[in-house]
């Protein structure tokens, strides 16, 4: 019979497996982040079956439930700025919530716990980024958007370098 592993030597190996995936991913994933793309520019245009504006850790999450709900689907994340999980790879390194499964609990698993390294998060984000191979445009922003307001769908959004999305 085998017996459950006390809480502490729990968390303990859970930090040590999400040190270790995050130096595995500086080592590895670091150099080839995501499938980058250039914002597009006047006249130019960036293509794909979902989009999803934002950057941030609900954005990234959004864009990863995308690509694993749809093999084979091109998803784009136009990120207004040069890093993916906003707040919480920017200086949030603890929360008081829960996750109840699904990526937030592979999130949490991932970085070791509820308290963790804003940079571990980042690395978190930047791996799912690959490893999904979702397409990210940094420092693009929208200044427009075209909707079907029939069908309340975003049709194309214009970026702040003249470019479109669709």
């Amino acid at each position: 019979m085998v017996k459950p592993m006390p809480g502490s030597a729990r968390r303990l190996l859970l930090t040590v497996a999400a040190v270790w995936s995050v130096a595995a991913c500086h080592l590895c994933c670091r150099s080839t982040v995501a499938l980058s793309a250039e914002c597009p520019g006047s006249g130019e245009s960036l293509q794909g079956d979902v989009a999803v504006y934002a950057g941030t850790a609900g954005g990234v999450v959004a864009a990863v439930a995308a690509a694993r709900m749809q093999a084979g689907a091109r998803v784009i994340v136009i990120n207004p700025t040069g890093h993916l999980g906003g707040m919480v790879s920017g200086g949030l390194g603890r929360t008081d919530g829960h996750p109840s499964g699904g990526i937030a609990q592979e999130f949490f698993d991932r970085v070791g716990g509820l308290t963790f390294s804003p940079s571990m998060a980042e690395a978190v984000f930047d791996s799912w980024a690959t490893n999904e191979s979702l397409i990210v445009a940094h420092d693009c922003q929208a200044v427009e958007v075209q909707k079907d307001a029939a069908n309340n769908r975003v049709l194309s959004l214009k970026t702040a370098a003249g470019g479109t999305v669709t």
